[in-house]
């Protein structure tokens, strides 16, 4: 994880693997998380996870956004993908994201609600 003048920058891209089911090939693809926020001012923190530097799903904060059914909306939200339009543009509401929070646990809160799995590696006590 990078720190400059109190902010953190972290992106991770590794590499996937599925089956077309249609073909029954496998097709390999990499996937990129980027971390980002400045450590004294959580709504500045933000994950993306990215397929082909296109954002598919993430979690964010603004105080205030139009949501996936055009309500204005404020706080924290959780980007949506859209099929159709092949983007992640959309956002819901998401909690559990309020009150007092380390960056540690914004990053394990995002990492469960986006599915990411955190193993031994990644509790590397020099990780935060």
């Amino acid at each position: 994880m990078e720190f400059q003048r109190g902010a953190a920058r972290f992106e991770v891209t590794w590499p996937q693997e599925i089956v077309d089911e249609g073909t029954g090939e496998v097709v390999e693809y990499d996937l990129t998380l980027k971390v980002s926020g400045k450590l004294s001012y959580p709504v500045s923190w933000d994950i993306a996870v990215l397929l082909h530097n296109t954002r598919i799903d993430g979690i964010g904060y603004h105080p205030w956004f139009n949501d996936v059914d055009g309500n204005e909306q404020e706080g924290w939200h959780r980007h949506v993908w859209n099929e159709r339009a092949k983007h992640a543009k959309g956002k819901k509401c998401v909690s559990g994201f309020d009150g007092e929070l380390s960056f540690e646990e914004f990053l394990i809160r995002t990492f469960k609600e986006v599915r990411i799995t955190l193993n031994q590696v990644d509790s590397d006590p020099e990780l935060f």
